[in-house]
C-alpha cells in the first residue's frame, strides 16, 4: 500500500464548557512532518483516543450553568425508607440554602455559613472539606448545621428536576438519603 500523505486528527484538550468561544485544541498529524512509518502513525493515533477515553467525563454545561443561575432551597430531607430527616427539619425560622459559584460551593443553614470547592463528573457532586464560620446560635441551628456538614460531603448522586413550576435539585448520599431543594431567584 503506498500512502504519500496520511493526516490524523488527535483532540489534546476536552472543550471548556464554561467558555463558548473556546475550540478544542487539534493536532494533525502527516507522515511528512512525523516521518513515522503509517502503522507507527496509526497505533500512535489509536492510543490517543484509547487515554482520552480514560479522562473523568465532566457535567454538561447546562447542569453547572442551571446551578449558578440559582439559589437553592432545602424542601425535603429523607432518608432511603423516604422518611423524614429529623436532623434536617423542615420549618425552623431560617431557610438551608445553597449556592453555587464557578468553583465555590457556600452553605447558610440559618446560623453558620459554610464553603468549599465541588466538582461535577457527569451526575455526581463532589464535595470534599466544607469550611465553615464559628458563631453560636440556638441548638436546633447548630444541629441543623453539623447535619448539613454530614451530607453534604463526599460524592453525591445531583440530579436536576423540572416539573410544571419549579427546578428542583436534588442531591442523594451514599446512604440514600435525599435532600431535595428548590430553585430560587439569586441576587446578582
Amino acid at each position: 500500500m503506498a500512502c504519500s500523505r496520511a493526516v490524523l486528527s488527535v483532540t489534546l484538550a476536552e472543550p471548556d464548557h464554561t467558555n463558548p468561544s473556546h475550540t478544542p485544541r487539534i493536532i494533525f498529524l502527516t507522515r511528512a512532518t512525523t516521518n513515522m512509518p503509517f502503522k507507527s502513525l496509526l497505533t500512535s493515533a489509536a492510543l490517543a483516543v484509547l487515554l482520552s477515553a480514560c479522562a473523568q467525563p465532566t457535567a454538561p454545561p447546562s447542569i453547572q450553568n442551571t446551578l449558578i443561575q440559582h439559589g437553592w432551597q432545602l424542601q425535603h430531607a429523607t432518608n432511603s425508607s423516604g422518611q423524614a430527616l429529623a436532623e434536617l427539619p423542615a420549618g425552623l425560622e431560617a431557610p438551608v440554602v445553597l449556592r453555587f459559584d464557578h468553583d465555590a460551593l457556600s452553605v447558610n443553614g440559618g446560623c453558620n455559613n459554610q464553603f468549599g470547592p465541588y466538582r461535577i463528573t457527569a451526575h455526581t457532586l463532589q464535595i470534599k472539606n466544607l469550611a465553615a464560620t464559628l458563631m453560636a446560635c440556638p441548638d436546633a441551628l447548630m444541629q441543623r448545621d453539623h447535619a448539613l456538614a454530614a451530607h453534604l460531603q463526599g460524592d453525591l448522586d445531583l440530579r436536576i428536576e423540572q416539573d410544571d413550576a419549579d427546578t428542583w435539585l436534588a442531591l442523594t448520599t451514599r446512604q440514600g438519603d435525599r435532600l431535595r431543594f428548590k430553585a430560587i431567584p439569586t441576587p446578582r
